[in-house]
């Protein structure tokens, strides 16, 4: 295995454990985020809305791989990358805004 494999390996495994703690921690948090989020619902509705929206992060995953695929194979990807990085700050601060609503 070359020196590049296994810089590519690495690199994939640890975006993946990037990822997975990033749902570990949703789903930790699934009473507080739900308490932000849908706050004039009761508690287990809450509870199952927030889960629903964890969900979606699951399903949503290949699309988004079908989508951003062949757009990282076309334009590169340092300018995928800048791309992928400022849409998930315009989301999270969408997000941060619209907590508690």
């Amino acid at each position: 295995m070359t020196a590049d494999e296994k810089r590519v390996i690495f690199a994939s495994s640890l975006g993946t454990i990037f990822e997975w703690y990033d749902f570990y921690l949703f789903g930790v948090l699934t009473a507080v985020i739900g308490a932000q989020f849908f706050a004039p619902l009761d508690e287990s509705t809450r509870n199952i809305f927030t889960l629903l929206a964890f969900a979606a992060g699951f399903a949503v995953r290949p699309f988004g791989a079908i989508v951003f695929g062949p757009a990282r194979r076309h334009g590169g990807s340092q300018a995928h990358v800048l791309d992928h990085d400022l849409d998930h700050g315009i989301f999270d601060v969408r997000a941060g805004f619209f907590a508690g609503l």
